[in-house]
């Protein structure tokens, strides 16, 4: 298991385990993360790991399986501003500077990279996360059931002049697990279930200096996950084990585009004076809707 820090200008903190979890901007996705037993993690499988409280690396655990019969209501407030990327040499000359803006001579950039002086990015995020889980053990025989729901609204301010996005969601998850235990310490079978289903309305505005300005785009974002699994865990000697396992998963993924204009705004700078504007545009609209699902 890997665990890094923020790096370049952008990216989140990142958890990758095996290979998993490779896709880190705007979001992280190939990990399932779990918090008192339920998701982090968007129906549509996509979480901020900045979401997760620091305390949190105290009781973190990589493992599979149920943990306890508990209630929980988490609400996390997340902002911060994204000071680049910055080059290397520039980050030891001055630990708490930004990338202020590229740098033109003789026509050519130098110091391509974003306008941070200009575009002012950063992120904003809020999330409420409710839900129950509990556990039944019967001996052998160990059930274990979960429900959470969770509200995210955030904006995310790109380094760059196109891009401000708004976006609010709701997100539930069903999860249920069965395990028959066997004379060691794994379980001898288990079997488990997970259906996550989530909704999320999303509004484009252009970057000016760090405000919202014109809107260029609005979609609606629908998405489900059903995840099927079962295995067994079966002793052929001292220290060996066979662990046959069967999984299966369906997602579908919908995004319906709300914007209707003809065409979307767009908003210029001088290349050679990065920041001084030029005058508005416009690009026609051509639809950004899709509806896909996916079986595996």
């Amino acid at each position: 298991m890997v665990v890094q820090e923020f790096f370049d200008g952008n990216a989140q903190p990142r958890l990758q385990i095996r290979g998993s979890g490779l896709q880190q901007s705007p979001t992280e996705r190939g990990l399932l993360v779990l918090q008192a037993g339920m998701p982090l993690n968007r129906a549509d499988g996509a979480y901020v790991v900045s979401l997760t409280a620091p305390g949190h690396a105290e009781a973190l655990e990589v493992c599979r399986g149920a943990a306890s019969t508990r209630l929980f209501v988490t609400a996390t407030d997340l902002s911060f501003e994204i000071p680049g990327p910055v080059a290397a040499d520039a980050l030891d000359k001055d630990p708490a500077g930004v990338h202020e803006r590229p740098v033109i001579v003789g026509g050519l950039p130098i110091s391509p990279g974003p306008n941070v002086l200009r575009d002012q990015p950063f992120r904003e995020m809020t999330q409420i996360l409710a839900g129950g889980r509990t556990t039944i053990d019967l001996g052998r025989h160990l059930w274990d059931f979960g429900l959470s729901a969770s509200r995210t609204d955030g904006r995310f301010a790109f380094p760059i002049s196109a891009g401000m996005l708004d976006t609010d969601s709701l997100d539930g998850t069903l999860s249920a697990r069965y395990a028959l235990r066997g004379d060691g310490p794994l379980p001898l079978i288990e079997a488990a279930a997970r259906w996550s289903i989530g909704t999320a309305n999303r509004w484009h505005f252009l970057n000016l200096r760090g405000e919202a300005g014109a809107q260029f785009g609005e979609n609606t974002l629908d998405s489900s996950t059903l995840a099927l699994h079962a295995g067994a865990n079966l002793p052929l000697a001292p220290g060996l084990t066979l662990s046959p396992g069967l999984g299966f998963t369906h997602a579908t993924r919908d995004n319906v585009d709300l914007w209707t204009d003809a065409t979307r705004p767009t908003v210029g700078y001088n290349p050679m004076m990065p920041g001084m504007r030029l005058p508005d545009g416009a690009v026609p609209t051509a639809s950004t809707g899709y509806a896909r699902s996916y079986s595996g």
